[in-house]
C-alpha cells in the first residue's frame, strides 16, 4: 500500500486554524452587522495598511507590508441582516473563511457577537495577522475585537 503524504508535508501550505470568539458591543445588533458588512470599514480595524473594496458580489482585500503587496477575494456566503454574516475566500491559493453571529441581550443592552474564524494558507502568503501555524492568531484576533468594541462603545 502507497504511503500517503501527511498534510503537513504538503509544499507551501500551513496547518488549518479555528478560532472563535465571542464579545460584546455596546449597540443593537442591526449596528454591528452594518459594521461588519461594511468590509472597507473593517479593512481599517484590521490594520493600516490593509484595504478592502466592494465590487458587485466580490471583495478585494489588500495587504501591503516590507515583504510585499498580497491581494485576495472574497465573497459573502450569508447575509442574514442584524442576525448572520458570513463570508470566504474565493482565491484558490488560499482559505480564509469569517462566520459572524449577532445576537441581541434581553438583560442588558447591547449585542453578542460571536466570531468564528477558520485559516489555512500557503507559507508565502501574507494576510493580516499572524499565520494560521501560529498560536498568536487567537491573540490577534482577541486585538482586533476591541477595536471593534472601541468602534461600538456608546
Amino acid at each position: 500500500m502507497p504511503r500517503r503524504t501527511p498534510r503537513a508535508e504538503i509544499a507551501g501550505v500551513t496547518t488549518a486554524r479555528r478560532f472563535s470568539r465571542t464579545f460584546h458591543v455596546a449597540c443593537p445588533a442591526s449596528v454591528a452587522y452594518a459594521y461588519f458588512r461594511a468590509h472597507d470599514r473593517l479593512a481599517a480595524t484590521l490594520g493600516p495598511h490593509v484595504t478592502a473594496r466592494t465590487m458587485g458580489g466580490l471583495t478585494r482585500w489588500s495587504i501591503t507590508t516590507s515583504a510585499g503587496t498580497t491581494t485576495w477575494d472574497t465573497r459573502i456566503t450569508a447575509d442574514v441582516p442584524g442576525r448572520l454574516l458570513a463570508w470566504t475566500t474565493t482565491t484558490q491559493s488560499l482559505r480564509d473563511s469569517w462566520d459572524l453571529w449577532f445576537t441581541e441581550r434581553a438583560s442588558d443592552p447591547g449585542t453578542d457577537v460571536r466570531i468564528v474564524l477558520e485559516r489555512e494558507v500557503p507559507s508565502d502568503v501574507i494576510l493580516p495577522g499572524p499565520s494560521a501555524a501560529e498560536d498568536s492568531l487567537g491573540d490577534w484576533l482577541d486585538q482586533c475585537i476591541v477595536c471593534w468594541q472601541q468602534a461600538h462603545s456608546t
